[in-house]
This record gives structure tokens, C-alpha cells and sequence, in this order.
């Protein structure tokens, strides 16, 4: 099955004298943020590969720029993965240039460049910080590997002490996070500002969250814009001393739909079925078949937005009815998940209104909505004062890896564990 080929680079955060827990990354992310504001959609930066004086480029952009015109013609961003060790942060790249005229030097680049020697500029139109702290860097870039042509080593996962390659390396996501891809049209990753560039607000909600709601075993097995969308509610939330609920409600709802399009058609995707599903396009919302029942529909492969959770059920649903074989092969070892979703689930999503709201809070106004039930969705979606319906979704799917977070274990049992092991 094709993937995507992304790049990756590392820098050294001593180099640019900031004050302490800042980077040339962080100023990066500050001034493309900027950018995208006076600018819009035009809006973007350049990050530079630098080398050191007495060497030559590397002189590769034309095949650099090849991956992401071979990447663009599947619909897949190219993403660059950026990292000090300490931070991670992904940016999407849509041109590689060995030189830049004065004026975009001037308008779209750090002054931090000016006395220094760059092989190739990076032209990235929205960046995210992925991860903060030592430790969950090391837990992405494991899921970095490279197994290609462009390339004679073959590395299962990256890591901090991964040498021999020379950067910019080509590398692929074992998780295949659609980071950029799925956001809605004019919707930009770097102006969420909940996220901040050093983290700070994310530092105190995750604690919150993990140690509340979503252990942290299961928090970091959520896809990113799930995390992201639950974040952003639960920041709000505590900024705004939860009077802010119906903003909160929607954006809840919003990570509970990412989740289910990431379970459902990106375990379809990472399976290698794409193929086998079809979407209608041309209608709103789109809509999935099993069939290319028109000349105009693509494949779900190449297909990256997200689908409504109630086309996702009625996926699901049909699916089932028909036994169809590439479903069915998917989700062999997820039956329990799939039951849940087709089940409980679906009665949950049809006798709570929730996708109604979620239609009323996007295109009407929240004004629709009762007060009361926008707080109920924050308590019922991720569980205050009960399992949460994620918590829920995600224990099902990931029932193998989650499972002992849910078990109490007596003393003699662990004793016997010890001494087998």
C-alpha cells in the first residue's frame, strides 16, 4: 500500500541566543502565524537547512521537489518533521528552493538566517508544536521510519540517537496522521492559539486530562486533532469557568467526530482497503459507497476530509448487513468495537440529537441549543462522574493495549506474576 513520503530535520536550539525554553522553531511558528494573518491563504514561511561555512549543498531540491508533487497527486500533504530532541513540531511543506529573492528573505524568513550558510529553504504553509517534553518526542519520532529508494539504510523508528542519515532525510509516519488534510476550508493548525509555541496552557489541560478523564496510556493513543479539539474545549473551559459550554459542546462534538473517522476509515486506510470504499464528493455532506456507483466518485485512499458521524454509522451499518469482505477483514480482531458502534453507540448519537446540535451550533448559531445540554455533552462525551463515550470508544478499540489499565489485580497475583517473569 502507497504512503506518504515526508521529511525530516533536526536543529540545534543553542544556536539562535533566546531566552531559556525558546527557539528558532518557536519564532518560526510566531511569525507564520503572523503571515497567515495579513495574508490569508497566501500566507507562509521559509525554513531554512542550514550547513555549516566550509561545506558544499547538498544539492537535491529537484528531487525533494518531486516528493511532493508525487504526494500531491495521490492528495496527501507532504509534511516536515522538526525537532531540537526536546520539541517536535510538523510543519506542511508545499515548495523547496535553493535560494529566495531579497524581498521574501526579507517578508517570510527569521532574521535569525541572515549571517548564516542554507542549502535549502522550506516553503510551509501551516506548523504545529506535535509534542513538548523529551519523552513524547522519542514516542513520534519512533513512529518515523525510513524504508525507501531515497535512502540506503533501512531504520524501523527514529530516535534522538539515530545518526548516519544525512538530512533532509525521507522519511513516513507509521501513524499516517492526516494533520493539515482534514481541517476545514481556511482552517489553519498555527493560529490555534490554545497551543501557544511553548506549550504552557497544554502543560496544565493534559495534566488535568490525564488525571481525570483519559489516563495517560490512552491519551496518547488519540489522534492528534482529537487532542487538539479537546484542548482547546477544556482550555476554554477552564479560562471561562465553563460559561463558555455551547463553544465547548461544539467543539467536543467536533473531536468526537475525528475520532470516529480516524477509528473507522483511517483503520480502513492504514489497513490497505482504501481502495474498496468509494466517495461521492460532489454532494454535502459526502458520502461513502461501497461501489463506484458513479464515474465521478473517488477512492477513499485518496479522499482525506472527514465524514459526519452519521455517515460513518451508516458505513458501519452496511458494512455489516453485507458482510462485505474488505470491512470484515479490517475489523476481524475489533468486534467487540464495531458492535459497540453499531449498537450502543448508535443509539446514544440518535436519542441525544447530538448531530443535530452539532448542525444547529455550526450553521444557526448556538442560540438553538439549550444551556443545559451543552453542558451535558462535555460530562457524557468525556466522562464526568462516569465512562466517558471516548474513554469508551477508544478502551474498545485499543482493548489489547488498554486493558490492564482496567483491572485490579490482588497481591498474591502479582507476587505470581513476579515470579513467572
Amino acid at each position: 500500500m502507497p504512503r506518504p513520503f515526508h521529511f525530516y530535520i533536526t536543529f540545534n536550539p543553542f544556536i539562535n541566543k533566546l531566552p531559556p525554553g525558546r527557539t528558532q522553531a518557536h519564532e518560526f511558528q510566531e511569525l507564520l502565524e503572523k503571515n497567515i494573518s495579513e495574508d490569508g491563504k497566501n500566507g507562509h514561511a521559509w525554513w531554512g537547512k542550514m550547513i555549516a561555512q566550509e561545506r558544499s549543498p547538498n544539492k537535491k531540491t529537484q528531487e525533494l521537489r518531486k516528493i511532493i508533487s508525487e504526494n500531491a497527486s495521490h492528495d496527501w500533504s507532504t509534511h516536515i518533521f522538526i525537532t531540537d530532541y526536546a520539541h517536535l513540531w510538523v510543519g506542511k511543506v508545499t515548495d523547496i528552493q535553493e535560494s529566495l529573492s531579497a524581498q521574501e528573505i526579507e517578508k517570510s524568513c527569521l532574521p535569525f538566517y541572515l549571517d548564516k550558510k542554507v542549502e535549502a529553504w522550506f516553503k510551509i504553509v501551516d506548523f504545529t508544536l506535535l509534542t513538548f517534553t523529551p519523552e513524547d518526542t522519542s514516542h513520534k519520532l519512533y513512529q518515523l521510519y525510513i524504508d525507501n529508494k531515497f535512502c540506503d539504510l533501512k531504520i524501523s523508528g527514529l530516535s534522538p540517537f539515530t545518526s548516519l542519515i544525512r538530512l533532509p532525510a525521507i522519511v513516513q509516519d507509521n501513524s499516517q496522521e492526516q494533520y493539515f488534510d482534514i481541517l476545514a476550508e481556511g482552517e489553519k493548525l498555527v493560529t490555534k492559539s490554545h497551543l501557544g509555541p511553548g506549550g504552557q496552557t497544554r502543560r496544565l489541560v493534559q495534566q488535568c486530562l490525564k488525571n481525570f478523564l483519559l489516563p495517560e496510556e490512552m491519551y496518547s493513543l488519540l489522534p492528534f486533532a482529537v487532542k487538539t479539539e479537546i484542548e482547546m474545549a477544556e482550555s476554554n473551559y477552564f479560562e471561562h469557568e465553563g460559561e463558555d459550554a455551547l463553544q465547548n459542546a461544539f467543539t467536543l462534538i467536533k473531536a468526537l467526530e475525528m475520532l470516529c473517522n480516524d477509528l473507522v476509515i483511517g483503520t480502513l486506510r492504514r489497513e490497505g482497503h482504501g481502495e474498496n470504499f468509494f466517495v461521492d464528493a460532489s454532494c454535502m455532506p459526502a458520502k461513502i459507497y461501497l461501489r463506484k456507483e458513479q464515474e465521478h466518485f473517488v477512492s477513499l485512499e485518496h479522499w482525506q476530509k472527514t465524514f459526519g458521524i452519521r455517515q460513518v454509522l451508516i458505513l458501519v451499518e452496511r458494512c455489516l448487513s453485507r458482510k462485505y469482505p474488505a470491512f470484515i477483514s479490517a475489523f476481524s480482531k475489533r468486534e467487540d468495537f464495531i458492535q459497540y458502534l453499531n449498537g450502543p453507540f448508535r443509539k446514544f448519537v440518535e436519542s441525544n440529537e447530538l448531530l443535530e446540535y452539532r448542525g444547529l451550533m455550526a450553521h444557526q448559531g448556538s442560540s438553538k441549543v439549550p444551556m443545559e445540554s451543552a453542558r451535558a455533552i462535555r460530562r457524557v462525551l468525556l466522562g464526568i462522574g462516569s465512562e466517558g463515550i471516548i474513554p469508551r470508544l477508544m478502551k474498545l478499540f485499543h482493548k489489547k493495549v488498554l486493558a490492564q489499565l482496567f483491572v485490579i489485580k490482588n497481591s498474591s497475583s502479582q507476587k505470581d506474576e513476579r515470579k513467572a517473569s
